[in-house]
């Protein structure tokens, strides 16, 4: 009968414990941008995390990903982009929360001119 009383009691504190770091686990996605030029975008998440225990996944919306925490992307054309980041928390190798968050990306390059000025002088001397 001990027995038993000892492994409810312990199968219960199991319960009661995993419930209640789940419960009191905040995992969220958002993210800030920063331009750095008219093409180049740092990425800052809210919630940066220890990167043993929080996993980042980012798209940008033009083809390119990256899974580092504050990635630095460098749209190559103009445009309206979709950037979204997935965060996943880790505890003991389980994911115990997960967020989804996007954000749209204006970028707009400035056109480069390719005009080309090509001059020519010649000295003249005329007598009157």
């Amino acid at each position: 009968m001990k027995r038993l009383l000892t492994l409810i009691l312990l199968t219960a504190s199991f319960f009661i414990s995993k419930s209640s770091t789940a419960q009191n686990t905040t995992c969220t996605a958002l993210f800030n941008i920063v331009h750095q030029n008219s093409n180049t975008i740092k990425f800052n998440p809210l919630m940066a995390g220890n990167p043993a225990t929080v996993l980042h996944d980012w798209l940008f919306g033009d083809g390119g990903s990256d899974n580092t925490i504050s990635p630095v992307h460098v749209y190559l054309t103009s445009g309206t982009f979709t950037a979204r980041h997935v965060i996943r928390r880790l505890l003991n190798n389980n994911v115990i929360c997960r967020d989804t968050f996007y954000r749209v990306v204006q970028i707009q390059i400035p056109t480069t001119c390719n005009l080309v000025a090509n001059f020519t002088a010649a000295l003249s001397t005329t007598t009157a």
